[in-house]
């Protein structure tokens, strides 16, 4: 564990929001950065508003600390779609962190 890896909920929560933004201009311009849904450092996922349902999907791991995720897509009746992050790689998270992401094996 890094010095600034966060050691509660707050910290957590402080140091995810300090990281994520949206930048650039125009449909085609526009990212979203998405910290890391485990120790909140910046550029986990940069994400295109045309791209984004798509690159959530990709898997990705944090340079930080490690561990991989991606986003699993629902879809159970026509119209209703749902979204889950899940880990696939690395250390379990912190114990604080809650809810913590369900784990599934990488494809």
């Amino acid at each position: 564990m890094a010095a600034s890896d966060p050691k509660s909920v707050e910290e957590y929560q402080k140091k995810f929001f300090k990281n994520q933004f949206i930048d650039g201009h125009g449909v085609e311009g526009v990212r979203t950065h998405i910290p890391c849904a485990f120790c909140a450092e910046p550029d986990f996922q940069v994400l295109s508003v045309l791209g984004a349902e798509d690159e959530m999907q990709e898997e990705t791991t944090c340079k930080h600390c490690g561990r991989s995720g991606k986003t699993v897509f629902l879809v159970n009746e026509p119209g209703r779609k749902h979204f889950e992050f899940v880990q696939t790689g690395g250390e379990d998270p912190p114990v604080w962190l809650v809810p913590t992401p369900r784990r599934v094996d990488a494809d």
